[in-house]
């Protein structure tokens, strides 16, 4: 974790308030949706072709991939998913459509839309009994 940004630790492991406690979901949900992408990049590095079909590369390379390709690609079987990746890669192409369907992916995995979704309501209950 980065200790350089003053604060975050304390908002991370010692929030108490109920503003303290938003503050730490999204910021949790926020820095898990950048750890999946990031472990989807080196999954996707790890993997290969073998007499011209993309190859899992095993261990937790495999397991982060094949619970990322359903969100990445819904329409496809994982192996399916894999060896379109995996010929993209290889090939140089451009990255924004997968990059799209990345970010996407990584915010299912961080469960990123339901801590927003908590943090709204509990901000919005707060800013109701303020006015009360």
């Amino acid at each position: 974790m980065n200790s350089a940004i003053e604060g975050l630790r304390a908002v991370l492991e010692g929030a108490v308030t109920p503003e303290q406690k938003v503050v730490r979901e999204v910021m949790a949900s926020q820095i898990a949706a950048e750890a999946w992408c990031a472990m989807f990049n080196v999954a996707l590095y790890a993997s290969d072709t073998e007499g011209g079909a993309a190859q899992w590369p095993g261990g937790w390379h495999e397991d982060i991939l094949k619970r990322m390709l359903p969100d990445l690609f819904p329409d496809r079987s994982p192996d399916e998913a894999l060896a379109e990746l995996v010929e993209r890669r290889i090939e140089g192409e451009n990255g924004g459509d997968l990059q799209r369907r990345l970010m996407h992916a990584a915010t299912l995995q961080s469960r990123k839309p339901k801590a927003v979704t908590n943090a709204l309501k509990t901000l919005g209950r707060m800013a109701t009994k303020e006015t009360v």
